[in-house]
């Protein structure tokens, strides 16, 4: 097996028994999963804007998340929901969206990478 996937994995196993839970509200528990879903979800828009603020829109634009320092805002066409969360989930998720931003970026630039060495090889023939 690879060694990498053996040591995340203990890692994982290590962080549960060690850490205790978090004591989240049901709010800010269910909030964690529908940013997980979104996240996890393919087709998902991500917007990052230089005060802070990040935008997660469902391809479809039937739901969209902001999320802020200590703030999330989930609207849909017929409501909007609003409240603060704690400062850690807050920094925990702003991680995640963070993560998923660069895993992004990162699958961009190197598609980017290989179209200029396909033209580059045009080039040379």
């Amino acid at each position: 097996m690879n060694i990498k996937y053996k040591f995340k994995k203990f890692k994982v196993w290590f962080v549960k028994r060690t850490k205790k839970p978090l004591d989240l509200t049901e709010r800010e528990h269910l909030t964690q999963k529908v940013i997980a879903r979104l996240l996890s979800n393919p087709s998902t828009h991500y917007l990052m804007t230089p005060s802070g603020r990040y935008y997660l829109q469902t391809e479809d634009k039937k739901y969209t998340v902001i999320l802020q320092d200590n703030f999330v805002k989930i609207t849909n066409h017929s409501y909007s929901f609003e409240f603060n969360i704690s400062s850690f989930l807050s920094n925990r998720l702003i991680s995640l969206v963070e993560k998923k931003i660069e895993r992004i970026r990162n699958q961009m630039e190197n598609e980017m990478f290989k179209n200029e060495i396909n033209i580059l090889k045009q080039i040379i023939k």
